[in-house]
């Protein structure tokens, strides 16, 4: 979005306090007990399993880092929702509809609700958490649909 444009809509949603809180001490013994079990290991296959459970240790530390916030913005001419590195952009143009729902899968992190946008490109569908869904489809609403 152009610096002197102003979004339509805009959320941050910051991971559920659950979320953080299992997620912070797994990862440190994940990654630190791997590094352990490593360090001591006296065979190939201990070894190796020390070493997978840091990798996924630190992989877990980097994404609760890393994706610590949804935001959604929506401008006049693009949709960028995202969680850190995870960006995805969209003409608001390929939008077809918006509908709102409980939220499933890994989108449960952040939100209770989600939002489900079909665009007129195939069969493409995007979904993503938010906290007032209402507000993002009525900004939808605000803004002319082609």
């Amino acid at each position: 979005m152009p610096e002197d444009e102003v979004p339509l809509h805009y959320e941050g949603i910051a991971l559920k306090t659950w979320a953080r809180a299992v997620g912070w001490p797994l990862g440190l013994a994940c990654a630190v007990g791997g590094v352990m079990v490593a360090g001591r290991a006296s065979g190939f296959v201990v070894e190796m399993v020390g070493v997978v459970a840091a990798a996924l240790g630190g992989m877990t530390i980097v994404a609760l880092l890393r994706c610590h916030r949804f935001e959604i913005v929506l401008g006049a001419r693009l949709l960028t929702v995202g969680a850190g590195p995870l960006l995805r952009r969209v003409p608001v143009g390929l939008i077809d509809r918006v509908e709102d729902r409980a939220a499933t899968s890994w989108r449960r992190l952040y939100s209770d609700h989600e939002v489900v946008v079909r665009l007129t490109v195939g069969d493409r569908v995007m979904i993503f958490p938010s906290n007032d869904p209402r507000e993002f489809m009525a900004a939808m609403g605000s803004r002319r649909l082609d």
